[in-house]
């Protein structure tokens, strides 16, 4: 019985509420002593064989469940690369269909075409006459530290859509448990043309259970959509030997994201190989506002966060230096 009760401890750790119920149990023999043995004329109890048996099945009971307390596996995100289709993980609010198959979005006037990112299957949201399309999925988070919530996506966008003003395109808004993460307006003059790496550093949520939801309101006359693929939780954002992902085949800047923005967006770059790292942001007179990357960075898709609340409405350059690459984007801070 007490090797039984101690096994448990071991495996409950620092489970106090089980602990207590253990230390209980633990102490049943001796409550039997202090009580007096139960046996007439050298004849077993059988009352108290039941009771010690009884004792043995609750600790064996409390240790499977302790067990499965402390193993119980965080949710992955359901379906995040929609290869199972409808219906699997995801919340579909529209009247159209948001999950489905690269042939099944296809259209002359979506150029260039958009492919899944892997596999046969991704997601798309938007349209036009005011269309509001939302998808969603409730995740436990694993709860470790750092943890993020990764995505990729593409954009496509009508070639009347701008980025601000009458003909702006549809309004972006990637929502966790109702509070508003990014919002951002899509438009033909900064869409993303191939699959981009995004991330939400979820670390102050984990091990809780977190809403993630994305939603697109589409403009009245043009039209606009987001496209979605690989959703995924992770604690890392480089790439590393044995991780399965590969490194990126050419050094690359991306278009941050959003743009317009006020006051934050996040700068992705790539690079294929360790080198030394500058990125800053200049005003249109070549004024350095801001260097956000200065030292050695090994290979991988590198993400940044940038904010701009210190600064005027305006449009900004921000320039790559990676060993003898130099690559520069513009922006636009938008109050």
């Amino acid at each position: 019985m007490s090797e039984i009760v101690n096994q448990s401890m071991l495996a409950v750790g620092d489970n106090s509420f089980v602990r207590v119920v253990l230390d209980y149990v633990r102490e049943i023999p001796n409550l039997k002593e202090n009580k007096g043995a139960r046996s007439y004329g050298g004849a077993p109890d059988f009352g108290t064989i039941i009771e010690e048996w009884s004792m043995k099945i609750l600790a064996s009971i409390v240790l499977c469940l302790s067990a499965l307390a402390s193993r119980c596996p965080a949710q992955q995100v359901t379906n995040g690369n929609f290869e199972n289709g409808r219906g699997s993980g995801w919340i579909e609010g529209s009247q159209y269909t948001l999950v489905g198959t690269g042939t099944f979005f296809s259209s002359p006037s979506i150029q260039p075409p958009v492919d899944p990112r892997s596999g046969t299957w991704m997601a798309r949201l938007g349209g036009y006459a005011y269309n509001i399309d939302s998808l969603l999925q409730t995740v436990t988070l694993p709860n470790t530290t750092p943890l993020y919530l990764v995505f990729y996506a593409q954009t496509r966008s009508s070639t009347a859509s701008e980025c601000a003003g009458l003909f702006v395109g549809a309004k972006v808004s990637l929502i966790i448990n109702s509070s508003v993460i990014n919002e951002s307006y899509l438009c033909n003059y900064n869409d993303l043309l191939s699959w981009t790496r995004y991330y939400v550093d979820v670390s102050a949520i984990a091990g809780t259970s977190a809403t993630v939801k994305w939603k697109v309101e589409s403009a009245d006359a043009v039209w606009s959509y987001l496209y979605l693929d690989d959703v995924t939780l992770t604690g890392t954002l480089d790439v590393h030997s044995g991780s399965g992902e590969k490194p990126p085949a050419v050094c690359r800047l991306e278009q941050n994201f959003p743009n317009p923005f006020n006051p934050s967006t996040v700068i992705r770059y790539d690079l294929p190989s360790e080198s030394f790292v500058t990125l800053t942001v200049n005003d249109m007179l070549g004024r350095e506002v801001a260097r956000l990357v200065d030292g050695r960075q090994g290979p991988g898709y590198k993400t940044v966060d940038f904010s701009a609340a210190h600064l005027p409405s305006g449009v900004y350059v921000y320039r790559l230096r990676a060993g003898a690459t130099v690559q520069m984007r513009k922006m636009i801070l938008l109050r």
